[in-house]
């Protein structure tokens, strides 16, 4: 397992250093660069050209890549990474300047003045007033777009309630329970799927205005469209639903299954490693592992694309990431199934008899409401760092796996 880890390891580290520096093109948000002053020479000398430059006078100052500010009176901090801004805070309220990038900001309530190019904001309350060059993301709760912002081009929202009161130069898709239109022009098409959309003053749509038909319109009256379109949602059958659920369930855990009996196939002393782990005082360590690589590998991951020259080693651990967040309800059943198996009922069985007992429960768990979504958290932090585990055993699982290691050689031995 541990060659296998270090091939992986350094075929990710060529991928990396492979990239050609060439190739790519980074331009600093905040590069000056230094021309040099041209002085004559005296009388005796010869005169400088106007216009002629020393390359070796010359300096070029290029901003850093990433550069982090925390400011505690403003209640929020920022992240720069080139051109583009990540934002996060509680209450922000801001008009920060990103004109050449993107904008990610994130936070509860929000105030925003900002300009970007590119605008993604996540947040419960947002209460927006800025600029954007181009589109202009937005999800939460209570949104609200002031008759003062000035979109580049399209808006694309999911919220509670959605009020737009600027003028939309392209395109409008929204999504929520409640849309209010306020005296606005839309220069593209407007797409709407809402429980109640209401239309005051005069709204002027260029393109065709589209929503379902269920919606609870009022002021219709006021709206001048060049065409109307509505669309139909089916209401589901709550027994087709749950029959849906069930028998995806069932391919999951099928799948699932699949893939672990694949990996024991490979790696058979895995099941030492999560046996070792049923112990109530290893139970908390094991989560706290997996918490800490649920929240740390993203992050590195993010870090390590934004550099530009390690980008492919970057989308690589995402992709790796991906699998283990799919692998880990495998070895939280293996260690379910083992639990049940061993502790309670006090037998012994297959390992590959665990993981299904530990899977169809955990598979049952899922269909219950609220249940579901805890169980499959605490499941995916527990297989995380099960994982972590089985990569980086803890030095008990070592000295017993050397113990038994020299016990079957010794017995080979003899034999």
């Amino acid at each position: 397992m541990k060659k296998l880890l270090g091939i992986m390891m350094a075929v990710l580290a060529g991928l990396a250093v492979s990239l050609p520096v060439g190739a790519v093109d980074i331009e600093r948000p905040d590069a000056t660069e230094h021309v040099p002053v041209v002085t004559s020479a005296g009388e005796d000398g010869d005169k400088g050209t106007e216009g002629e430059t020393n390359s070796s006078d010359t300096n070029i100052e290029i901003a850093p890549t990433f550069k982090a500010e925390s400011l505690e009176n403003e209640d929020l901090a920022r992240l720069w990474a080139g051109r583009n801004l990540l934002v996060a805070g509680n209450n922000i309220n801001t008009d920060i300047k990103a004109p050449a990038g993107l904008m990610l900001v994130a936070g509860n309530n929000l105030e925003l003045q900002s300009e970007s190019e590119y605008g993604f904001i996540l947040g419960n309350n947002i209460n927006f007033a800025g600029n954007t060059e181009r589109d202009l993301f937005m999800a939460g709760n209570n949104i609200v777009l002031q008759r003062t912002a000035k979109i580049g081009r399209d808006i694309y929202s999911s919220s509670a309630s959605l009020t737009i009161s600027a003028d939309i130069p392209g395109s409008v898709s929204g999504v929520a329970a409640v849309v209010e239109l306020k005296d606005v022009n839309i220069g593209g098409n407007l797409n709407l799927t809402a429980d109640r959309i209401k239309i005051t003053g005069k709204v002027e749509v260029a393109g065709t205005f589209t929503y379902n038909d269920n919606a609870e319109i009022q002021g219709l009256e006021h709206l001048t469209t060049d065409r109307t379109e509505t669309f139909h949602v089916e209401e589901a059958n709550q027994a087709v639903v749950v029959l849906a659920r069930v028998y995806g369930k069932i391919m999951s855990i099928t799948a699932l299954f699949l893939a672990m009996a694949i990996i024991f196939y490979f790696c058979p002393r895995l099941h030492r490693h999560v046996e070792g782990t049923t112990s109530t005082d290893r139970f908390g360590s094991v989560l706290v592992k997996g918490l800490g690589v649920f929240l740390a590998v993203p992050v590195a991951a993010i870090l390590v694309f934004l550099t530009y020259v390690a980008a492919p080693l970057g989308i690589v651990a995402i992709l790796l990431y991906l699998v283990l967040i799919y692998l880990s309800q495998g070895f939280a059943g293996l260690w379910l199934g083992h639990v049940i198996v061993e502790k309670i009922f006090k037998s012994k069985t297959h390992v590959l008899v665990e993981a299904l007992v530990g899977i169809v429960t955990l598979g049952a768990l899922a269909l219950i409401p609220y249940v579901g979504a805890l169980t499959g958290f605490v499941g995916m932090i527990l297989g995380l760092g099960l994982i972590f585990e089985c990569v980086r055993p803890c030095k008990d699982q070592v000295a017993t796996e050397t113990v038994e290691a020299k016990a079957e050689k010794s017995s080979k031995k003899e034999d």
